[in-house]
């Protein structure tokens, strides 16, 4: 994708400003049993992209929000793709009191389908998402209202930065600036 087509897209991901104060929780980090956390991820540029140090980093962060999720039988919806050789060390993270629910999103255009049908039967108090892929999903769904009202709790840290292409920062930029970055 050229450069001036990926800002283009990028320029679409917003969400709207009634956003702005919905946190009430003192520690809106932790994933508790009514929130939905929705990892979505690609690690297949490990060879290439991944410094150890961040790679570790991202995978012990990941892998304990997906373990506190599983441990408080939050909703998952999680999905990574590309190649990984990590799904099974993030996997084994996760506690055998909750099986992890796989659900594929449908990644065209970000539509957010999986997510809108997870919506349709659970309405989670907070919507926490992990990974750029993630991010964009719910971005682009807000913007057919399929999740207004929703809060979203963005976590930032271990997000591995040489796989962002931009997305958080644009994220950032438009309009979802208020929503607290983890």
């Amino acid at each position: 994708m050229k450069k001036g087509a990926i800002n283009k897209f990028l320029k679409k991901l917003y969400l709207p400003s009634q956003y702005s104060n919905f946190i009430e929780r003192d520690n809106p980090s932790i994933i508790k049993s009514n929130d939905l956390l929705m990892i979505i991820d690609m690690h297949s540029g490990y060879k290439t992209d991944f410094n150890e140090k961040d790679l570790k980093q991202t995978l012990e962060y990941q892998s304990s929000k997906i373990r506190e999720a599983t441990e408080n039988d939050a909703e998952i919806l999680f999905f990574y793709f590309g190649f990984t050789p990590f799904f099974k060390e993030l996997i084994s993270a996760v506690t055998t009191k909750q099986p992890i629910t796989l659900r594929k999103p449908k990644m065209d255009g970000f539509d957010g389908t999986s997510l809108e049908k997870i919506l349709q039967l659970k309405k989670p108090e907070i919507i926490h998402t992990m990974g750029c892929y993630a991010e964009a999903c719910v971005a682009h769904t807000s913007i057919s209202g399929k999740i207004k009202g929703y809060p979203i709790v963005i976590h930032r840290k271990g997000i591995l930065p040489s796989t962002d292409y931009g997305m958080q920062n644009a994220i950032r930029k438009y309009k979802i600036h208020k929503i607290p970055l983890i």
